[in-house]
């Protein structure tokens, strides 16, 4: 063999290897979108919802006969999606938030409910590098 031979067989080595690297990194990239926007759904879905929980907290911490199954209602789609997409800190707020429910522990719920979103927050802001 040639030398012409061996430069033809390391630049195809190299071609393909090049391929299936940036096959590789444009698939990583795609699932870290994809799973960013699912965390932005998330996030979206707990902000808009937070004025409905709060306000149905704040009722029920007022009325000692309040039924909790619209807040129950209110928050089963929204902790389903945590439980999917959210972190580990983030599953264990939720996880406080649903017991503080359990006990009627209002007050505590509203508290955990807002440390949730501030955490949840920070993390999206610190994957969409918009930390200041």
């Amino acid at each position: 063999m040639e030398i012409r031979d061996w430069v033809t067989i390391v630049s195809v080595i190299a071609i393909a290897t090049g391929w299936f690297i940036n096959s590789w990194l444009n698939r990583r990239n795609e699932i870290a979108k994809e799973r960013l926007k699912y965390r932005m759904d998330t996030l979206k879905s707990i902000v808009i919802l937070k004025s409905q929980i709060v306000e149905a907290l704040r009722l029920a911490s007022n009325d000692l006969s309040y039924n909790s199954s619209h807040l129950s209602k209110l928050t089963y789609d929204t902790v389903d999606l945590i439980n999917i997409y959210g972190e580990n800190d983030e599953i264990e707020l939720c996880e406080k938030f649903i017991l503080a429910l359990n006990n009627r522990d209002y007050i505590a719920s509203e508290e955990i409910l807002n440390k949730f979103i501030h955490v949840a927050r920070v993390k999206i802001r610190k994957e969409l590098k918009l930390l200041r």
